[in-house]
């Protein structure tokens, strides 16, 4: 045994060994307990004072005891002061009853269409509004979450200046000297930030405040946003959306773009991914989905094929595709290697499942 002297006797020598169903006659009983005990007095010193510390009935007896505290707390719970009955009760609500509601919450400027569920007048739960195509009852991480954003417990209840409540009084005068302060200054030092405004009524009171001072700002901010306005405006003239119909692309090749992750088309874009895939099982087209980017996506990870490439070479990638889609026969113009089968339409199957890695040759 580790630790025993050389040449001592075997410490376990006298110890009863027995086995099968006379192994642990009763609790009181292990196999050799009295045998036992004196082997571990002698083999460890140090915890021969657990052998007798504490034996099976008093254990029992502080396991009852913990027991009756810990049902004391909710034997005594006093009433919720705040939890009063209606004076007047609303028509058509029933206590314990849920009412739902047709809405919609904001999501990096669009409106995400839900069904709220209330109860007493508080929204405890949103869900996809089913009758809506853009989320067909379906929900995702930020539906759930918005529900914070109409009602929050732990949300402060008045105003507070450094730290400390204050009163509506204070605010006030507070607000109209700083008020005079940016009109004799033009706004100067003034910042609003702001998400996406999609409101008539916000961008009408944001105007007028950038009216009165021309020298403030107003910066816009959203980290899921998706504004494609800069490269359509090139395309197209004007600044535009884009609505990918992947229900109807047997072939999808996204160069470091998350269709499928989040943002405040998630639901709608992994609904129509679903459709096409359903599609593809029942024979009906082809379902393949090519994938470069730098970090790992949710749309990387459904992919067939996935490319590692850094953000400053997905311009490069581009221009790569558009070349060797436009070569009859995939032969690259300096080195004159056969990279892509005959056509390279990926539609009709034309390149195989190594085009990712052919493209990475390629860059």
């Amino acid at each position: 045994m580790p630790g025993s002297k050389a040449g001592s006797a075997d410490p376990f020598r006298g110890v009863e060994a027995r086995s099968g169903s006379a192994f642990r006659p009763g609790l009181d009983d292990p196999a050799g307990a009295r045998d036992l005990a004196a082997v571990i007095r002698q083999e460890f010193p140090a915890a021969a004072p657990l052998l007798t510390a504490v034996d099976r009935r008093s254990l029992l007896k502080a396991m009852a005891a913990s027991l009756a505290l810990s049902g004391f707390g909710s034997a005594t719970a006093e009433a919720d002061e705040f939890a009063l009955p209606y004076v007047e009760q609303p028509e058509g609500e029933v206590e314990g009853i849920a009412r739902w509601y047709a809405t919609a919450v904001t999501f990096a400027g669009f409106a995400q269409p839900v069904l709220g569920k209330t109860l007493a007048g508080r929204p405890v739960k949103l869900e996809g509004n089913g009758d809506h195509p853009a989320t067909g009852g379906g929900s995702d991480p930020f539906l759930q979450a918005a529900l914070l954003g109409l009602y929050d417990p732990s949300r402060s209840a008045g105003p507070r200046r450094s730290g400390e409540p204050a009163s509506w009084q204070a605010f006030d005068a507070a607000l109209a000297d700083r008020a005079v302060a940016l009109d004799r200054s033009g706004g100067e030092g003034f910042r609003l930030l702001t998400g996406t405004v999609t409101s008539p009524t916000s961008a009408r009171q944001i105007a007028a405040f950038t009216a009165r001072w021309p020298h403030a700002r107003w910066h816009v901010f959203e980290p899921l946003a998706e504004d494609h306005g800069e490269v359509t405006e090139r395309l197209f003239g004007r600044r535009l959306d884009l609505h990918p119909r992947l229900d109807a692309a047997e072939v999808v090749v996204s160069l470091d773009a998350d269709l499928l992750g989040p943002g405040p088309r998630q639901i709608e874009q992994a609904r129509a991914w679903s459709r096409r895939r359903q599609a593809f099982r029942n024979g009906d087209g082809g379902c393949r989905l090519m994938v470069a980017e730098a970090v790992p996506s949710a749309t990387g990870l459904m992919a067939e094929q996935r490319l590692v490439v850094a953000e400053s070479r997905i311009g490069l990638l581009v221009r790569v595709i558009a070349e060797v889609q436009r070569r009859p026969e995939g032969v690259h113009p300096e080195t004159g290697r056969a990279g892509f089968a005959r056509g390279g339409d990926l539609s009709k199957g034309g390149n195989q499942p190594s085009d990712l890695l052919q493209l990475e040759e390629e860059i």
